[in-house]
C-alpha cells in the first residue's frame, strides 16, 4: 500500500530508517501523491508514518492531529485495520496525556474493532491497555477523595447512622 509510486518507496525508507527525509522526499510529499491518486489505504499509512516521525521529535500536538486525520480516513474509507491502528494510537497518546476518559473511549473503539476482526493478538494487547485506563480512571477519582480531609465526612456519616435493628427486649 505504501508503494504507490517512487516517493511512496521513500517514504518506506523514512519509515525504517526514522528520518524526516530520504532522497529528497518527506512523508507529507507521499501524502499529496496518495490524495492525487486518492488511495485511502495508503494516506492512512502515511499519515501514521508521519505521527510516529513527529512524536519521535516530540510533537505530540501534530503526532495526535496526524493521527485523528488518519482516523477521519479511515472511517471515510470504511478502512477497519487502519481505524484499528489509529484508534489503538490515539488512546495511548491520550493514556500518556493523563486523560483517561478519552483514552477509554478510544481504546474501547479499537478492542471493538479487534473483536471484529477475530484479531486475538489485538484483542489480548488492547483488553490489557483499556483495563489499565479504566483502572487509572477509577483510581484518580479515588485518590481525590482519599487526598482530601475525610475526617469530617467520616464523623458526619457517623453521627446520621441508624440502628439496624431494633434493641431486644430483655427477657425475665
Amino acid at each position: 500500500a505504501l508503494f504507490c509510486c517512487v516517493l511512496c518507496c521513500a517514504l518506506f525508507c523514512c519509515v525504517l530508517l526514522r528520518v524526516v527525509a530520504c532522497w529528497g522526499c518527506t512523508p507529507v510529499t507521499c501524502v499529496c501523491v496518495c490524495f492525487f491518486f486518492e488511495d485511502t489505504n495508503s494516506q492512512c499509512e502515511a499519515r501514521s508514518t508521519i505521527a510516529s516521525i513527529k512524536q519521535d521529535q516530540t510533537d505530540q500536538k501534530g503526532a495526535f492531529d496526524e493521527l485523528n486525520k488518519c482516523l477521519e480516513l479511515a472511517n471515510r474509507s470504511s478502512n477497519k485495520p487502519a481505524k484499528l491502528k489509529a484508534c489503538w494510537a490515539l488512546g495511548d497518546y491520550e493514556m500518556k496525556a493523563g486523560r483517561y476518559a478519552e483514552a477509554v473511549d478510544y481504546l474501547q473503539g479499537a478492542f471493538d474493532i479487534a473483536r471484529e476482526l477475530n484479531d486475538r493478538s489485538a484483542v489480548d494487547k488492547i483488553r490489557i491497555i483499556l483495563g489499565k485506563a479504566k483502572g487509572q480512571m477509577r483510581l484518580s477519582g479515588y485518590m481525590g477523595i482519599c487526598q482530601e480531609d475525610s475526617l469530617d465526612k467520616v464523623l458526619a456519616w457517623k453521627s446520621l447512622r441508624d440502628e439496624f435493628a431494633p434493641p431486644q427486649p430483655s427477657q425475665p
